[in-house]
């Protein structure tokens, strides 16, 4: 299973592009900008698609893009965690050519912080995930001023000098706040939240569509449950907003707006969805399907 989610997302980035860059660049419109819309899913295994063989689910909306496109038996990654290979891919470098081959440091809120450390000891014993988590718990993130430099040149930047409307809707983890806004890597309209992963449904919870589904052996189970709040707010271009709606839909919507707005021009549109990973909170319609293997009810929102 680890060596599956090393994959990441490179694996559908990488065909999801490709696909989308070959199928547009037909004989008759050779001098013409072709779209690009890099689509990115988080921590999604080699074999949780159908087309890579899994027997328990089928997803051949996912599969069609490899059957009329180009589908790969064999690809790799410059990292096996979300931040690092998200900046090799953008920037087509080795992160450790410039410092970032580790994880950025996520800020949370103050007060979930505090309650987390002080009962930690006690969580550990019914969350067996913290127990990696230790060090990252108790470090002093106000030291730490990471992530992608602004130094580097990213695929946005490029695109965006040829003409380019670019956007970025989605899961950043490139850096958080100043230095790191996305409007200064290239994207000239963001949806977007800085970390690794926020809620997929804010507070105030309704119930009567939605249900939490906890997980303790996983390593982000307690900083899933964070208030959306720093590197866990969603912002709109630097402003932070209230996003109400379930959030991977949210996306969906704020995508097809995109397309839409410059589907007459030359776009580049990176999306990069947090599903499945971290599947702390489902639809009730959709997790009713799927309560045996909750997993796989990811993927199918994914689908």
């Amino acid at each position: 299973m680890l060596i599956q989610h090393k994959f990441i997302a490179a694996l559908s980035l990488i065909l999801i592009s490709c696909i989308i860059l070959f199928a547009s660049f037909k004989k008759d419109t050779v001098d013409k900008p072709v779209n690009i819309i890099l689509i990115v899913a988080d921590d999604l295994g080699y074999s949780d698609l159908s087309s890579y063989g899994n027997k328990f689910i089928q997803t051949p909306n996912i599969d069609a893009l490899g059957k009329n496109g180009i589908q790969f038996m064999q690809a790799y990654t410059t990292s096996p965690i979300c931040g690092p290979s998200r900046i090799g891919l953008l920037t087509g470098r080795y992160q450790q050519r410039f410092g970032d081959e580790f994880m950025p440091y996520d800020h949370y809120d103050p007060a979930y912080m505090k309650n987390l450390r002080a009962h930690f000891p006690a969580l550990k014993k019914s969350i067996p995930g913290l127990k990696n988590l230790k060090l990252d718990v108790f470090v002093n993130r106000k030291k730490f001023d990471d992530g992608m430099p602004a130094s580097e040149i990213t695929i946005a930047e490029l695109l965006k000098q040829k003409g380019y409307a670019t956007g970025l809707i989605g899961k950043w983890n490139l850096g958080d706040g100043s230095k790191f806004y996305p409007d200064e890597h290239g994207y000239a309209y963001s949806y977007y939240f800085g970390g690794a992963l926020t809620r997929y449904v804010d507070d105030p919870v309704d119930t009567s569509r939605y249900i939490n589904q906890h997980l303790p052996w996983a390593i982000s189970e307690a900083v899933a449950w964070a208030p959306r709040y720093g590197s866990t707010a969603i912002r709109e271009g630097r402003n932070i907003v209230k996003d109400t709606g379930y959030f991977t839909f949210s996306l969906a919507s704020k995508a097809v707006d995109f397309i839409d707005k410059y589907k007459h021009n030359p776009f580049f549109l990176r999306l990069p969805l947090m599903h499945p990973m971290t599947h702390s909170r489902f639809r009730k319609n959709i997790l009713t399907a799927f309560i045996a293997l909750p997993i796989l009810c990811t993927v199918c929102i994914l689908e």
